[in-house]
């Protein structure tokens, strides 16, 4: 199943590989690695810092413990605030 994230530190599948449209196939391809542009959550990122999923598709840092409850899913490229887009290596860490 592929789902929008809706809650702070959901689990992440990955990033869908092609735009799924409905009623056609059932299955998606996803990305687990690589370098991609995403949307920073309310309380922004920070470039060097790890990665983490907040609601609604959006990321945000991550916390110090969230690597030991396996919810860090790639590492800032760029520092963005509230709602900008900036770049992610997703499954950096």
């Amino acid at each position: 199943m592929v789902a929008i994230t809706s809650a702070n530190n959901d689990i992440f599948g990955g990033i869908v590989a092609e735009e799924k449209i409905a009623n056609v196939g059932t299955t998606v391809s996803v990305y687990r690695r690589g370098i991609f542009k995403v949307e920073a959550g309310t309380t922004g990122v920070t470039i060097g810092k790890t990665a983490t999923i907040e609601a609604k598709n959006e990321f945000t840092d991550g916390a110090a413990t969230d690597a030991e409850n396996g919810i860090v899913w790639g590492r800032n490229l760029e520092t963005a605030t509230n709602g900008q887009f900036f770049v992610m290596q997703l499954g950096a860490d």
